[in-house]
């Protein structure tokens, strides 16, 4: 299904009961109808061949029984353009994974880190060793094996497959004991081929757990990281959400909080260069980016954010399990609704909520002047991704790492409605409204900014062989 993204936060198990016909169908048409109706991006001619697609693949379930896993594979196989960006998904549920595999093994046993289009093993206590790439799984090359577990490759897609690889292979290709796998050991040319003995859901957490990439990774819990390098004049930011911890109304000073003492910090050492990392950034407010890059800023800017949101009438609200998180009824869900509306104004074929419209912003009087680097990657996007189009907008420095995670140009967001399937119980994402920016935002080309330096995969390879930050260390070395 093309832009509706489908991940695993969590190992997932095979449903045994099957769904017969009639309940395939009846899923199958809510999913339609939320996709079609809810899905705020859809024009009327998009929302015509959305239809025309799911309809023209009905008779795929045609005198058909699956189970929840299998409709769930049925459903990813799909390419409608449903334009939900990042922030639509549909999920395995609680119920679906209730027979967790505690006793079973049948997990792919080693985890991976893909370096370009390159699967690589990301452990040193394994019998394959650390570094090694993988080409082949089974008698399926890894080319092929990414072409059929993804309906594409970019690095959103890519970053995102990396710590459910395991997963997402148990689903497309069914359960195996042992794992076939020709392999090329580090500094060698020489394919290997080795058969490993599949794992459980226990021994898989405790592997993934010790993987070495992402490095330091208790640290991206945390909401800033920083390190100042003396002898480069650098100081480092490692931003990983524009969420606050809270949930308060004051989260705007909250964050203002937070960076009017790191940017005292900043102006104290006076450092010649600023590195700021968002490439674990999932966003968060979207108010709060333009409030941090004030502080990066040389010039005033602009900041446009309108809100439009397609109707407020959600179909099958008897099957909204949670909105923004929060499990509801359908007393909160017209109260959720109502209170959200309020601000919107009706105008034409949508709502809208201009709540930021041509605002002049200004630099911070704490801004920093100097040189500054901006580190992204597939896991920016959202508010990050906004972020980094103010940042490339203004021309305030260079991108380095890998393409961004999510589109700069126009992102959904608004109440988060998930929808829990009756038959089946798959869990669908959806997004209620869709932002859009200023023109100096939106004119930039492309769907999702590129960085100006790229990493190079032999590069990348090298640093990983290493255990190092090869963005973070190739910014060093151009500071140099």
């Amino acid at each position: 299904m093309k832009h509706l993204l489908f991940f695993l936060s969590t190992i997932c198990c095979f449903s045994q009961s099957q769904l017969k016909e009639t309940q395939l169908k009846e899923d199958y048409e809510i999913l339609k109808t939320i996709i079609s109706e809810v899905s705020p991006a859809l024009t009327a001619d998009d929302k015509i061949n959305l239809i025309n697609y799911f309809n023209s693949h009905e008779s795929e379930l045609q005198d058909k029984e699956m189970s929840s896993i299998e409709f769930f594979r049925f459903l990813i196989e799909l390419k409608a353009n449903t334009k939900t960006d990042e922030h639509g998904s549909l999920t395995l549920s609680a119920d679906v994974m209730k027979e967790i595999l505690t006793q079973s093994n049948v997990l792919f046993p080693i985890p991976i880190l893909i370096i370009d289009d390159k699967l690589v093993v990301n452990h040193e206590k394994l019998p394959l060793p650390y570094g090694s790439i993988i080409h082949e799984i089974n008698d399926r090359k890894v080319g092929e094996l990414l072409d059929e577990m993804l309906n594409r490759k970019d690095a959103f897609t890519l970053r995102n497959l990396e710590p459910s690889f395991d997963a997402l292979y148990l689903i497309k290709y069914g359960s195996a004991e042992t794992f076939k796998i020709l392999y090329t050991p580090p500094n060698s040319r020489i394919i290997e081929t080795i058969w490993v003995e599949a794992i459980d859901v226990k021994s898989r957490e405790t592997l993934h757990r010790n993987a070495i990439y992402p490095l330091d990774r208790e640290s991206l819990s945390n909401l800033l990281n920083t390190k100042y390098f003396e002898e480069k004049d650098t100081y480092y930011v490692q931003l990983n959400s524009f969420n606050a911890k809270t949930d308060s109304d004051n989260f705007y000073k909250e964050f203002d909080d937070v960076f009017t003492e790191l940017f005292k910090d900043i102006k104290k050492k006076d450092p010649k260069n600023v590195i700021i990392d968002l490439r674990y950034n999932g966003g968060g407010r979207m108010i709060i980016p333009a409030l941090f890059y004030s502080y990066l800023a040389a010039k005033p800017f602009n900041e446009t954010i309108h809100l439009k949101i397609p109707d407020f009438q959600l179909p099958y609200k008897e099957y909204i399990k949670t909105i923004e998180g929060r499990e509801v009824d359908d007393s909160a869900i017209t109260q959720i609704i109502e209170d959200f509306k309020k601000p919107f104004t009706k105008i034409d074929d949508h709502y809208e909520h201009r709540f930021i419209d041509s605002f002049k912003m200004k630099p911070n009087k704490r801004a920093y002047n100097g040189n500054v680097y901006l580190l992204i990657g597939g896991k920016t996007f959202s508010a990050a991704s906004h972020f980094t189009a103010l940042f490339k907008s203004e021309n305030r420095g260079k991108l380095v790492g890998e393409q961004l995670g999510g589109s700069h140009k126009t992102i959904t967001a608004g109440l988060q409605v998930q929808y829990e399937l009756p038959n089946s119980k798959l869990l669908l994402g959806m997004p209620l409204g869709v932002l859009e920016f200023s023109e100096a935002v939106t004119n930039i080309p492309g769907t999702k900014i590129e960085p100006d330096i790229p990493i190079s995969e032999e590069t990348k390879y090298r640093y990983f062989l290493q255990k190092e930050d090869w963005d973070l260390q190739e910014v060093l070395k151009l500071i140099d």
